[in-house]
């Protein structure tokens, strides 16, 4: 992890489902969208992208897909949602993780698998760089590798496992952490 501290790009990296697009919540639990009509830009992110991306940010998107794993998305329709957002974003890279929680592979969050290699890919250092995401496992990845953690906190029926360096309520308060701070 510390082999990274060289590098001199800053990224926010964001999670897909509850920052890039509307998750589909049922009971309070969040889920993917599964069909083309269900996948929705949230409704500021372009802007909000565009903003880091002029203060030098890169942007890469960490997110678990297992409903490929289970049968649930095909990888045509799962390419298709990402190559949108590579269309119409400023988004650098996208790195997914197609496994079940029960495959214990390194690169389902909350592990920082993809984080790491997003880092080596792009030459990113972590300590610079901040984490958005709406889920438990979106702020013990960022943790696990000392990135700066941003939780959106959209009331879930879940409970974090790790304290984020910041807890706000909304995307563009997310957005504002960042554009904020001075690490």
């Amino acid at each position: 992890m510390n082999s990274n501290l060289q590098y001199k790009n800053k990224c926010v990296f964001l999670d897909r489902d509850g920052v890039i697009n509307l998750p589909i919540v049922i009971n309070k639990k969040p889920y993917s969208p599964r069909r083309i009509e269900e996948f929705i830009f949230t409704s500021e992110i372009k802007n909000l992208i565009s903003k880091v991306v002029n203060h030098g940010y890169k942007v890469i998107v960490i997110t678990n897909q297992p409903d490929i794993a289970s049968g649930d998305l095909s990888e045509s329709l799962l390419n298709y949602f990402h190559q949108r957002i590579i269309d119409e974003m400023l988004v650098d890279d996208i790195f997914v993780c197609k496994h079940l929680s029960s495959d214990n592979c390194n690169c389902r969050k909350p592990k920082p698998g993809l984080i790491l290699e997003a880092a080596l890919k792009h030459k990113i250092n972590l300590k610079e760089s901040f984490f958005i995401g709406d889920r438990w496992k979106d702020v013990d990845a960022a943790n696990n590798v000392e990135c700066h953690s941003i939780f959106i906190d959209y009331g879930y029926r879940e409970k974090l496992k790790t304290v984020p360096k910041n807890c706000v309520k909304n995307l563009n308060a997310a957005f504002e952490v960042i554009l904020s701070k001075k690490i």
